[in-house]
């Protein structure tokens, strides 16, 4: 069967359609922006983490440069501990602690934002 002479009618949208199509456009863009406001605002892991940690991490880019290299990246790119790799968060666990992996332990590396 051929479709190339198929033609498709685009809906009609009289104008009241129109102005509430043009209003919720106008609100979801607000809300977008609100959304990217608030992350923007939001601290990332590099700066919530305690001084005591940020001291040890630079050890550990001295000793480790390139695994050093990619945890400071993971921290810098990232706003909430649940959002690291588990490997990354392992090793932040592992080389700053020497305690093993909880999401406790995890949590205590930052500091608390209440």
């Amino acid at each position: 069967m051929d479709t190339t002479d198929e033609t498709f009618d685009a809906p009609y949208l009289d104008r009241e359609e129109e102005t509430e199509q043009v209003t919720i456009d106008a609100w979801y863009l607000k809300e977008l922006q609100d959304e990217i406001k608030k992350l923007k605002q939001m601290k990332t892991l590099y700066t919530r983490l305690t001084e005591a940690n940020k001291i040890k991490l630079t050890e550990v880019c001295e000793e480790f440069p390139t695994m050093g290299r990619n945890l400071t990246t993971a921290l810098t790119s990232n706003h909430s501990w649940s959002d690291l790799k588990v490997g990354d968060a392992q090793c932040l666990i592992v080389y700053l602690t020497d305690k093993v992996f909880s999401v406790d332990n995890l949590s205590n590396l930052f500091e608390n934002d209440n």
